[in-house]
């Protein structure tokens, strides 16, 4: 009886300890945000299924239709590996959303460029329980200029 508790004791606090998989695919797309900051376009690659995954990125033109540009996420890695600029970028109220191997996220962001608030909008990543773990295979942001005073989306 008393090895059956502390069996059941153990589990329990195994369980514990165990990670929320919404926390675990929230880490991957910070993984995107920290190799950004550190100008590492390995670790940003490391984040995404392939260096194919597209990125899209949505603008809204005041004066006309919004522009998509798609770009591969290779094209994007390359840019911050080589950026000579301090890049920073923070999210925050996630919506993480989890169906068996895939998930989304929606993440609204601030972004600031060499210390100076540049731009906020929406980031969603797709991903896709792989072989190697929860990796990114589609991403979208949109691009915003008009946000709240603390730099984030207005609601």
């Amino acid at each position: 009886m008393l090895t059956a508790l502390f069996a059941f004791l153990s589990m329990a606090g195994a369980d514990h300890h165990q990670p929320d998989e919404k926390d675990v695919i929230l880490a991957v797309t910070q993984t995107v945000f920290d190799a950004m900051a550190a100008h590492d376009g390995d670790m940003l690659l490391a984040a995404f299924h392939s260096p194919d995954t597209p990125l899209r990125i949505i603008r809204p033109q005041a004066d006309g239709p919004t522009i998509i540009q798609t770009v591969p996420v290779s094209t994007f890695a390359a840019s911050i590996a080589g950026s000579e600029h301090d890049l920073y970028e923070a999210g925050r109220d996630s919506t993480v959303l989890v169906s068996g191997p895939m998930a989304m996220v929606w993440m609204p962001f601030t972004f600031q460029l060499d210390g100076q608030h540049s731009h906020c909008g929406v980031n969603n990543f797709t991903l896709a329980m792989t072989q190697d773990g929860w990796k990114i295979i589609d991403s979208a942001y949109n691009h915003d200029t008009d946000c709240a005073e603390d730099g984030f989306p207005k609601k």
